[in-house]
């Protein structure tokens, strides 16, 4: 889990987030997934599912075959930001917002990262992260999901 100083500025959390979409564009979901916690309140986030996240389009709980049959034969696979046409784009998506109320004083604020880049083009994949302290000094970013917004 990378843990970052409390007083790290939003580029290097949007960095993070770059990185973690470029282990997707790999398809290096373990090693993806190993970076943050993960909130496994809706679901138990593996690397299997993570996958599945991405190829049924931020829908989980199907094999490849059953999102074919329901949503046509493209699969849906991450790609590179750095590759795309779109990049400046892509990492503006990428929104850092601190000092929210939330319910759990550990968590001080949230990144949505839109328009992840799905087989070269722009989504409305989103993911979503926690900015969780892990003491006064340190935070870390806890994965929530992915979804379609």
């Amino acid at each position: 889990m990378r843990i970052l100083s409390i007083d790290v500025s939003d580029e290097e959390i949007k960095n993070m987030v770059i990185e973690w979409n470029e282990l997707l564009a790999v398809e290096k979901y373990e090693e993806a997934l190993s970076m943050f916690s993960s909130d496994n309140l809706e679901a138990e986030w593996t690397p299997d599912l993570l996958e599945q996240a991405v190829y049924g389009y931020g829908v989980i709980g199907y094999t490849r075959e059953e999102i074919k049959e329901m949503f046509g034969p493209e699969e849906y696979k991450i790609t590179s930001i750095f590759d795309n046409k779109e990049k400046d784009k892509i990492i503006n998506s990428i929104e850092v917002s601190r000092d929210l109320n939330f319910k759990d004083e550990n968590v001080i604020g949230m990144v949505h990262y839109d328009c992840i880049p799905l087989n070269g083009e722009l989504s409305d994949l989103t993911a979503r992260f926690h900015i969780k302290k892990i003491d006064e000094k340190n935070i870390t970013l806890k994965f929530l999901d992915l979804h379609v917004m």
